[in-house]
């Protein structure tokens, strides 16, 4: 290469220096993904090693999932796997497994509810997504990737300190 083309190259790929919050965000999004990567190995550990059991749920990403949320769209977002892993894999306005078993009497057949885990395979959340049309649910839908896929786009979860449901507590 000559030197006019280096020059412009090295000019390209010089970066603007982050201000302090960014660094500040760069490393709580660090921090989250390894926080959660860490949950994940123990969620293989705690038994979510096996392939999803079978379910009729639909698949939503998380660009979906997101868009849906930011609309207020009438859905029930529910964390499939243990209250134990809840606090630390929250998406913002998602309730527990526990909470969603004690409403069932009181909600609607048809009504949208959205599950995620952090199981590999989503293996909770298809066996919560079964259980769920055993009990006559129309519309159950699996977070594609679960919490993991969730972060590697981009979304956060809710702080862990933020106040939860009397039932979550």
């Amino acid at each position: 290469m000559n030197r006019s083309v280096n020059a412009g190259h090295s000019a390209a790929m010089r970066r603007t220096p982050a201000s302090e919050e960014q660094k500040a965000g760069q490393r709580g999004l660090r921090t989250q993904v390894a926080a959660t990567a860490l949950m994940l190995s123990a969620f293989a550990l705690a038994g979510c090693q096996t392939g999803p059991a079978p379910s009729k749920a639909s698949e939503v990403s998380p660009q979906e999932l997101r868009e849906k949320l930011e609309h207020h769209a009438p859905v029930l977002l529910v964390f499939a796997y243990t209250r134990t892993y809840f606090a630390r894999a929250r998406i913002e306005g998602a309730i527990p497994a526990e909470e969603l078993r004690a409403r069932i009497p009181t909600l609607a057949k048809d009504v949208e509810i959205i599950l995620y885990c952090g199981c590999p395979k989503d293996q909770a959340s298809h066996e919560l997504a079964a259980e769920l049309e055993t009990a006559g649910f129309s519309n159950v839908g699996i977070l594609q990737g679960g919490i993991l896929a969730w972060i590697n786009g981009g979304y956060t979860l809710a702080p862990p300190s933020q106040e939860l449901s009397k039932e979550t507590r």
